[in-house]
């Protein structure tokens, strides 16, 4: 996320003549990493880059923007609904329903799918969760606990310790290539792909409203268009690296998938999960309908565009 940040700041400024230079602190040079939408909103910062998924205490609806959803999707689907479907427009209403004094709210990174799990046992049926201990977070951990797992929460700097330890049995983390920088697959011997949880990992950038007001409007669009252009190179720059490195990881570790019954078992999950949410927040039930009516209207588009999937021997 560092590299997009500052890859984003260096070509705003490029592009503008110099004239706006965005100054990319790092996580915690201010205030810690989860008080930057605070902070933004106070004017402390100008804006922040990070994942929305972040803020669930104060905007539930935060870890579906961030791609946490409860239906079949991807990279694809999933941005142009945020680009054309009106995704973005309700990531600035849920963050200004919430409170918070924010002039723009924009999708800024789009990650390739995660891997779904690093583990030291076997994972493919539904029954291979029951009393599995797991490190996951967020929505997410909701649904593994009703799966039977046990689920545990650390810091980052000590998952692969517990890996080693045998204290946790699997973990989530990141897209392929970075996990392997990291050196999970050194720790673990299943690398479980099948891209549901996670597979379109949504980041947002944020900026305070006076600041946003202060900007002229032809830079108020250089930053939207850079950010788009950033959210696609995102993508693009890990799925290539991440089809580089599948050989590699597949001859280090088994590479394993998930039988369709469980993703649908989760999928069914989050979304009861969501249905309680969405009963309490309206932010919450607005953005998953209007992502849900658009991906359903996909789904019909997609069977008869791709109808023998994505390859054709």
């Amino acid at each position: 996320m560092q590299e997009l940040a500052t890859n984003f700041a260096s070509r705003v400024t490029e592009l503008s003549g110099g004239r706006l230079e965005i100054e990319c602190l790092t996580g915690g040079s201010i205030v810690g990493p989860f008080e930057t939408l605070e902070a933004t909103s106070a004017g402390a910062l100008d804006c922040y880059h990070a994942w929305p998924g972040y803020w669930l205490g104060t905007i539930p609806s935060g870890p579906f923007f961030g791609g946490d959803a409860p239906f079949a999707s991807g990279p694809v689907p999933w941005i142009t609904w945020m680009y054309q479907g009106g995704g973005e427009d309700l990531m600035l209403e849920a963050w200004r329903d919430a409170g918070f004094n924010v002039g723009a709210v924009m999708v800024m990174g789009l990650r390739a799918p995660e891997v779904f799990a690093w583990s030291n046992k076997p994972l493919q049926k539904l029954e291979d969760f029951k009393g599995l201990t797991f490190r996951i977070s967020g929505y997410w951990a909701e649904v593994f606990k009703a799966m039977g797992a046990n689920v545990v929460t650390l810091p980052g700097a000590e998952v692969l310790p517990a890996l080693e330890r045998g204290v946790i049995d699997a973990t989530e983390w990141g897209v392929m290539n970075e996990d392997w920088d990291v050196g999970l697959q050194d720790v673990v011997d299943y690398a479980v792909l099948t891209a549901f949880r996670q597979a379109h990992p949504t980041f947002d950038l944020a900026v305070n409203q006076e600041s946003w007001d202060a900007l002229p409007a032809d830079l108020q669009q250089l930053i939207r268009t850079v950010a788009e252009e950033y959210t696609w190179w995102y993508l693009l720059e890990g799925t290539y690296r991440d089809v580089l490195i599948l050989d590699k990881l597949q001859q280090k570790v088994n590479v394993t998938i998930l039988d369709r019954e469980v993703p649908a078992e989760m999928f069914r999950l989050l979304g009861e999960h969501y249905d309680t949410l969405g009963a309490e927040d309206a932010m919450t039930a607005k953005a998953v309908a209007s992502a849900r009516a658009f991906h359903d209207a996909y789904y019909v588009y997609a069977e008869k565009m791709y109808p023998y999937g994505v390859l054709v021997k």
